[in-house]
């Protein structure tokens, strides 16, 4: 859940001693009946209710040494990635080659079976019946999540690594036609067809948001956070391709297939496109 990876995330920069011990004070002090209280606890990865209540008497108390001075539930090692960074290194892999198989399948939990086999394998330690991962479900969800961050933990590759993750900071895209033709691998009309054009068709000539190589249905815009066209702009950029293909002779008599394939996610409303044309 949201909750527990937001945990997971809390008990990297302070100790679960006394994120626990905050989240049950809390709670009690809205009456919440202790045995909800430990459940939750439990399901977030906290201490228990009995644990945590131990540690708010010792604060309550006014025994901030003690209290401050157990190290129990505090980060005192490096973690787990620094000291088996082929693990990883090996987990990278497996998270990119999955989620490119887009079969909606993947999960966290067979990340951390994952991990739990490479750890096993390198170590050649024999895990004994009943053990937890040696890594987390809800460690590996958090894993999942830098993926889309911008850290030095993200998870992308060397010189593939891109500026701003997919999705966040300004970008700048360009969206392409690529044609199978022996006129090359790109659109274009030459000089003289792209004279005909816009006298035609006066769209073709007035300035857009999108920017448009000349004699091109070649398109880039700069984007703030959203960094995907919209609907709009994918049709506006196919029709332009359409008018132009009317002027392009070295297409003449051919049949002219056009596939458009963008991911749902990309816009609130899904396109599917495929036109097909004739000259």
């Amino acid at each position: 859940t949201d909750i527990g990876d937001l945990a997971e995330m809390c008990k990297l920069k302070c100790g679960t001693k006394y994120l626990s011990t905050l989240v049950y004070m809390s709670l009690r002090f809205f009456d919440i009946k202790w045995e909800n209280v430990d459940e939750y606890l439990k399901n977030i990865g906290f201490m228990s209710a009995q644990t945590s209540h131990k540690w708010a008497k010792v604060f309550s108390k006014g025994d901030y040494e003690e209290f401050s001075n157990d190290l129990r539930g505090a980060k005192q090692t490096d973690s787990f990635y620094d000291i088996f960074p082929e693990i990883e290194a090996d987990a990278k892999a497996f998270v990119v080659q999955a989620c490119s198989q887009k079969s909606g399948k993947f999960k966290a939990l067979d990340l951390a079976q994952f991990i739990d086999e490479k750890y096993y394998e390198l170590t050649g330690i024999r895990k004994q019946i009943g053990d937890d991962f040696i890594r987390l479900e809800g460690s590996c969800r958090l894993d999942l999540r830098r993926s889309d961050e911008v850290s030095p933990k993200r998870w992308f590759f060397g010189e593939n690594t891109p500026f701003f993750s997919k999705g966040r900071g300004r970008s700048h895209m360009t969206s392409d036609f690529l044609v199978q033709h022996p006129s090359g691998p790109f659109f274009e009309l030459s000089e003289n067809e792209w004279k005909k054009a816009p006298v035609k068709y006066i769209t073709l000539s007035v300035d857009s948001d999108v920017n448009y190589i000349d004699r091109t249905a070649t398109a880039s815009i700069n984007i703030g956070t959203d960094a995907y066209f919209d609907n709009d702009t994918v049709l506006g950029q196919s029709e332009r391709l359409f008018q132009m293909l009317e002027f392009k002779q070295e297409y003449k008599r051919n049949q002219i297939e056009i596939v458009v394939d963008p991911a749902r996610t990309h816009t609130a409303k899904s396109l599917y496109y495929i036109a097909k044309h004739k000259n």
